[in-house]
């Protein structure tokens, strides 16, 4: 499975109507315009795409919408990851239930300082054996608080039905170490954008991305750069797309990438509350951001 994972996934927003109701048509009409830029698949029930806020049957109306309007031969992850191993094992089989290609499982959090080497090896090990399809690992400490150690991904990578990981932590020496070590066919994707062109030099396999639900092209171009070994070409484009992504999904979170995307003329709608839309200081920079580098154009 490992071909079907190299390239480019946008961690997807979910859009939201004026009622603050799922909108399925906006998320149809998003993923029609994305299927244009030769992305690999799709991340849905992601951080980006609010998971944490959507109810059981959201999620797997949003995993269905995805999979029916997405091309042939692109792969579907979705996230999975619970607070518990039984929750974590019951979404597995929900996704895959709805048409997920693999689950997408986040360290859990909420007992970080219980969380130790072994109960994440026992957690994942006991989800792989368990889930209908493959899996992925998900570092991301910035939410969780936890950071799964190159040691325990390393063995986790020998479960067959372990088939990845996503590391969103931004540490170069991390990924490095995962990297240098890990067997030929287990994945690497990176989900930092800021540190993205130095993960594809490093030899991450492709990326999960916010920024890429607003400038997929530019994403895709990078991966490809990489393949071709156009070194020159991946620096030029990680210049373009490093202010974007530093306003957008990042530095102004959700709210503002959802702004950004409007702007392109995507139908992003606002976050779920709690989170809130973009400040006007916050959108007078997004769009400021986006005309320096040309967009819209």
């Amino acid at each position: 499975m490992s071909h079907i994972l190299s390239g480019i996934f946008p961690a997807i927003i979910t859009p939201f109507n004026a009622e603050g109701q799922l909108d399925t048509i906006a998320l149809t009409a998003n993923i029609k315009r994305w299927n244009q830029y030769g992305l690999r698949g799709y991340v849905a029930c992601c951080s980006t795409g609010e998971a944490p806020l959507l109810t059981d049957d959201e999620r797997a109306q949003l995993i269905r919408t995805v999979k029916q309007t997405m091309l042939e031969g692109m792969t579907l992850i979705a996230g999975t990851g619970r607070e518990s191993t039984a929750q974590t094992i019951e979404a597995c089989r929900s996704a895959a239930k709805n048409g997920a290609d693999a689950g997408l499982v986040i360290a859990p959090g909420f007992f970080k300082t219980l969380i130790t080497p072994e109960a994440l090896l026992k957690h994942y090990r006991a989800v792989a054996e368990a889930a209908p399809i493959p899996i992925l690992v998900y570092n991301m400490p910035a939410f969780t608080g936890v950071t799964i150690p190159p040691a325990t991904v390393l063995a986790l990578a020998e479960h067959p039905n372990i088939i990845g990981m996503k590391d969103s932590s931004g540490n170069g020496p991390y990924l490095n170490a995962v990297i240098r070590r890990k067997p030929a066919d287990f994945i690497v994707l990176t989900g930092n954008a800021p540190t993205l062109a130095q993960a594809f030099l490093s030899g991450a396999d492709g990326a999960v991305l916010a920024v890429a639900n607003l400038i997929p092209e530019i994403c895709v171009a990078m991966h490809r750069a990489t393949q071709a070994q156009n070194f020159a070409e991946l620096q030029r484009l990680h210049k373009l797309m490093q202010p974007i992504a530093q306003v957008v999904g990042g530095s102004y979170g959700i709210g503002g990438l959802k702004h950004a995307m409007t702007l392109l003329g995507y139908d992003a709608g606002l976050p779920r509350p709690p989170l809130l839309p973009a400040t006007a200081a916050q959108t007078a920079t997004i769009e400021q951001t986006l005309q320096d580098v040309g967009l819209p154009r």
